[in-house]
């Protein structure tokens, strides 16, 4: 899922038919994604562009709007925290740190443009935020998940 410029670590991991070579330090965060309903088409655990940010790539936009529906809701108060840097350029300060940003694109995995009709289209995302915030981002799934009562399946193997 990674492929792109750093060259992290990797594991396998699987779940409920869905399997992927991710970079170490989202396995345990994509797992739980995937436990959740959430798929994810790509990642990286940062430092794969200019601005070393992480991402994680949804295959359709209700992925990716599943994924942010776990993160924080505006109960947090400061300039720093996630759900304030989550929200990015809308609210952007000056004293505002990493700011999370978005991509959207449109895949048309329903009908080929050489037939008659209307193409079907699905939004894929990603979602990229500072490499620091995973491990928040990762107790939150975890916690949602256990608070929903969703099993710890499936494995991830060196």
């Amino acid at each position: 899922m990674s492929g792109f410029a750093p060259n992290h670590p990797e594991v396998h991991v699987e779940h409920a038919g869905l399997a992927a070579d991710v970079d170490r330090g989202l396995a345990p965060l994509i797992l739980d994604l995937w436990r959740m309903g959430v798929e994810t088409s790509g990642s990286c655990q940062g430092e794969w562009d200019e601005e070393g940010r992480a991402y994680l790539q949804f295959p359709t936009s209700e992925h990716a709007a599943r994924f942010l529906a776990l993160m924080p809701k505006g109960s947090e108060r400061g300039a720093q925290s996630m759900s304030r840097r989550l929200l990015g350029g809308m609210y952007a300060a000056d004293d505002v740190g990493d700011l999370w940003d978005f991509a959207c694109w449109p895949d048309p995995s329903g009908r080929p443009y050489d037939r008659a009709g209307p193409a079907a289209f699905t939004f894929m995302v990603e979602v990229y935020f500072p490499p620091s915030d995973i491990p928040e981002i990762a107790a939150r799934v975890a916690a949602t998940r256990k608070e929903s009562g969703v099993l710890a399946e499936g494995r991830e193997t060196q």
